[in-house]
């Protein structure tokens, strides 16, 4: 994976547990439902608690995608390697976005890229961001949207006084 190094470590959590939901699945490639429920599985990321915080129905919302996709919530393991993970077409436009959201982040922040952390309230944006060209129905029926995400995210980033976001 291209960024890897730059990823949060809760966030290659995340990446790789979706990874090896997909191949539970018998999908050779992660799809933006298997990054989603496994933000969902990782309690202690940043994008699980911005979602709590925000009032979401974890669970309702974790239901609805598995129903959605017809997986079961990732184990969080770690078995894979970075070379290994392949994501989807639709997966990758998410991963494109939260590149972008995280650059974004470290502007506003005044940090380049070697002092910030693509973490995974950055993926939560890049899943919600319309110009990814994907749209998790599940999502929006529980109240998640992108507008309202990224002010949430601005206003932790405010808050922030140093240490890894993830």
């Amino acid at each position: 994976m291209q960024y890897w190094h730059l990823c949060s470590a809760r966030l290659q959590r995340v990446i790789l547990a979706a990874h090896d939901m997909a191949l539970r699945r018998g999908s050779p490639a992660i799809d933006p439902e298997h990054l989603v429920l496994a933000v969902l599985a990782l309690e202690d990321c940043t994008a699980s608690r911005l979602l709590a915080q925000m009032g979401v129905d974890v669970q309702g919302l974790g239901a609805a995608l598995r129903a959605q996709s017809a997986a079961g919530l990732p184990g969080l393991s770690a078995q894979a390697e970075p070379e290994d993970v392949r994501f989807s077409a639709r997966a990758e436009r998410i991963m494109q976005a939260t590149w972008l959201e995280a650059r974004r982040a470290w502007g506003r922040r005044a940090q380049g890229s070697a002092g910030g952390r693509i973490g995974t309230e950055h993926l939560l944006l890049g899943i919600t961001n319309p110009a990814s060209g994907v749209r998790l129905s599940a999502l929006h029926t529980h109240g998640v949207f992108h507008g309202e995400l990224a002010e949430w995210v601005r206003r932790l980033e405010a808050a922030a006084d140093g240490g890894e976001a993830g």
